[in-house]
């Protein structure tokens, strides 16, 4: 059997290696429009900002040794003009006629730049593989750079600016949207453009470049921009004219539809990687891969559905973590906008709390975001913080992917160390307020739905937030609260608060058992 795959992707390396361990005698031919192969692109931004060194350290093995190690058959700088897969041949760029029994689409996604007049500009690059990288890097230092403009505001971008920002270059990321991240719910993407101001990276959102100059540009909103060299970060894009001209069916993120082994609506061709468009497993709604992981595993899926041994991917969401100079970002699940989008109720529950011990110096603190629906499965969880995001993180990916409520979060135990976490972990406290709020033994409400006549009762130190003048606040320390707590009014509705909610929560408790059945946690993150 001949199988051949298309790009040079790591995914179709993957893809290329699994075949190859299931299957000794099969013949194996990659074709990739570059000579590169095997990227990895997600470490461009260590490589900009000095992390890594040499380039060549972001690519796969050589040519050479992938034909040895895995024997195959190489066709690089090499475009395919059309697939005939009614007679399954693909005509090549070098007139080249090459038969096949199956193929799998696994290219890299294309990196276009938007409709801007002058984006073709000499100073204005893309990053779509390690040799765009290479120029982007040469030019910065060549030319010693000092104003750069980075146009999206998108994982890539936010880590292209930190890169930068390290190496003291002035930084400004445009953001057509009205936060960074557009799959991040605001109050996060709102401490990730914090965190990129305190570094001297300016944010510009709701904002879009109408024209480029050779080094300024026109904003949306008439101003002039200076810049020394532009970075386009708006995304990625589909290869669409193979499979549109393959009659091969697309969805409607323009990915690739394919079934659970990863095969396309014609029987002998297979896709993967970012190509594809699965579904979310919780919204239902199309989904496009941002994982290297889950891409990859898509991979193995179509190798093996190939070989007629067929596996399967486990419930797909995204599970995504971004580093921010000293902070990382964290996002598994659903956010609030897409859960809207799906209508699907759920509710949600914050955390503001710190991992280790009091006694240990200087605190770290994690900001968390839990939604859950109301037989409390977990439906995307959010989290950002100094250290212990990637293990919280993976954590609740794991429940997850097992259908696991909050209820489980408030039974797991953490290996426990004074330094690292609580005896009673942060995930702990986010699942048993969840938990809680599910089983309706708390009642939440948020600082927007307070009106007139409401009291907000805040047992921490004093709010530095401008509140609404028709609600009445009463900073009230807890160590006092106990003594006074009896003479509250009982016919207004009493909203509880303190930054990282357990003060708030033990004076919930105690008005609840004292009668007040009009008593509220607050559930906002304002102070964040």
């Amino acid at each position: 059997m001949h199988i051949v795959i298309i790009g040079g992707s790591l995914n179709a390396i993957t893809a290329a290696a699994h075949l190859r361990r299931e299957n000794e005698k099969n013949r194996i031919t990659l074709i990739a429009k570059s000579a590169e192969l095997g990227n990895a692109a997600c470490g461009i931004p260590d490589f900009l900002q000095g992390a890594v060194t040499d380039i060549s350290d972001l690519k796969a093995a050589s040519p050479k040794l992938l034909q040895k190690v895995f024997n195959l058959e190489l066709l690089l700088d090499i475009d395919i003009l059309q697939i005939n897969s009614k007679i399954k041949i693909l005509h090549l760029s070098n007139k080249r006629k090459l038969p096949y029994d199956k193929l799998i689409f696994a290219a890299s996604p294309l990196h276009l730049r938007p409709d801007i007049k002058g984006i073709l500009g000499d100073n204005i690059f893309t990053l779509h593989n390690t040799e765009a990288a290479r120029r982007v890097n040469d030019y910065f230092w060549g030319m010693k750079a000092q104003k750069i403009l980075i146009l999206g505001g998108s994982r890539l971008g936010i880590q292209t600016a930190t890169a930068f920002a390290a190496n003291k270059a002035q930084v400004t990321i445009i953001e057509k949207s009205s936060h960074l991240l557009s799959y991040v719910d605001a109050e996060f993407a709102s401490l990730v453009q914090k965190k990129l101001i305190e570094n001297s990276v300016k944010v510009l959102t709701s904002t879009t470049v109408k024209e480029f100059y050779p080094h300024y540009a026109i904003l949306s909103d008439g101003s002039r921009y200076n810049y020394d060299m532009a970075i386009i970060t708006t995304g990625s894009h589909n290869e669409v004219r193979l499979p549109v001209t393959t009659d091969i069916k697309l969805g409607e993120s323009g990915g690739i539809i394919v079934n659970e082994v990863m095969q396309t609506n014609i029987n002998d061709i297979f896709a993967c990687g970012e190509n594809i468009e699965l579904h979310n497993s919780i919204s239902g709604l199309p989904f496009r891969i941002r994982n290297a992981s889950l891409a990859a595993q898509t991979a193995k899926i179509a190798a093996d559905g190939i070989m007629k041994n067929p596996s399967h991917l486990p419930l797909i969401f995204n599970n995504e973590i971004i580093e921010l100079f000293d902070n990382y970002l964290g996002i598994c699940g659903c956010s609030e906008e897409e859960l809207n989008k799906a209508d699907i109720s759920y509710h949600k529950v914050y955390l503001n709390t710190e991992l280790c011990e009091n006694y240990i110096l200087p605190p770290y603190s994690v900001k968390m975001k839990l939604l859950f629906n109301k037989q409390g499965n977990i439906l995307g969880f959010q989290i950002f913080g100094s250290r212990g995001v990637f293990t919280r993180l993976n954590i609740v990916a794991a429940l997850m992917q097992k259908k696991g409520k909050v209820s489980d979060l408030t039974e797991f135990y953490p290996a426990y160390s004074p330094s690292l976490a609580r005896t009673k972990d942060s995930l702990n406290i986010i699942g048993s307020l969840a938990y809680a709020i599910q089983t309706g033994d708390l009642k939440i409400i948020d600082f927007k739905d307070l009106q007139k006549g409401n009291i907000l009762i805040n047992l921490g130190a004093s709010l530095s937030i401008n509140p609404l003048s028709s609600i009445d606040i009463i900073n009230l320390p807890f160590a006092q609260f106990r003594s006074k707590a009896a003479a509250l009014p009982k016919n207004q509705i009493i909203a509880l608060y303190c930054r990282n909610g357990y003060s708030a929560y033990l004076a919930y408790c105690l008005l609840y058992s004292l009668g007040f059945d009009n008593v509220f946690l607050l559930n906002s993150p304002f102070e964040w």
